[in-house]
């Protein structure tokens, strides 16, 4: 009787533990910590984060902070009034804060409401940033 109840006892505390969600094992795939759109990158950091941005601003970045317990692939998918205009894939390595970038040349006639979209490389949805440009 005392093995059983002893026995009962443990099972119930590892069945707590396992389903605890505060113990629970991370995700195989990539978490994106930050998405921001800027006018550059200095020292593997965002200069210039913004939300609003002007054609004659020439080139501008979306840069994303990455957590990855294995080597992954992300994609940054940008989209301009609903229309996918890029998408770029970056490899993401074991981080707890990888940082990488894309950019996008911003020419006169890009004014509009953009998105960047972050995927997986299976199209998994990660975050998405949005901004607008304007003469």
């Amino acid at each position: 009787m005392k093995k059983t109840l002893g026995l009962i006892c443990v099972l119930t505390i590892c069945f707590m533990i396992l389903f605890d969600p505060m113990v629970s094992a991370q995700p195989d795939g990539p978490t994106l910590v930050e998405v921001v759109v800027c006018h550059g990158i200095e020292a593997r950091e965002p200069v210039g984060i913004g939300s609003v941005f002007s054609a004659g601003d020439g080139r501008i970045y979306c840069f994303t902070r990455i957590k990855s317990t294995q080597p992954a692939e992300i994609k940054h998918i940008w989209t301009k009034n609903g229309a996918n205009v890029a998408e770029v894939n970056l490899k993401i390595g074991v981080s707890s804060s990888w940082r990488t970038f894309s950019s996008k040349l911003i020419r006169p006639v890009d004014t509009g409401q953009w998105t960047v979209e972050v995927v997986t490389a299976d199209g998994t949805h990660l975050g998405s940033i949005s901004f607008r440009i304007e003469k």
